[in-house]
């Protein structure tokens, strides 16, 4: 049996995550409307920190 090879990547954050969590959907929901987004709609965890900015709503 071959082992899975996983990357390690510093996020922005300074913690480390694998190559596979980086392209993990992160669910999020909006203070303002309670609307959740979650599954393929959800920000990629990579990308978590630009949609946090960009909707401020959004925790």
């Amino acid at each position: 049996m071959q082992k899975s090879k996983s990357i390690r990547v510093l996020s922005k954050e300074g913690t480390n995550i694998t190559s596979k969590e980086h392209k993990d959907r992160v669910t999020v929901i909006c203070r303002k409307t309670m609307k959740v987004l979650r599954g393929p709609h959800a920000p990629l965890r990579r990308d978590l920190a630009k949609f946090l900015k960009a909707h401020p709503s959004y925790e």
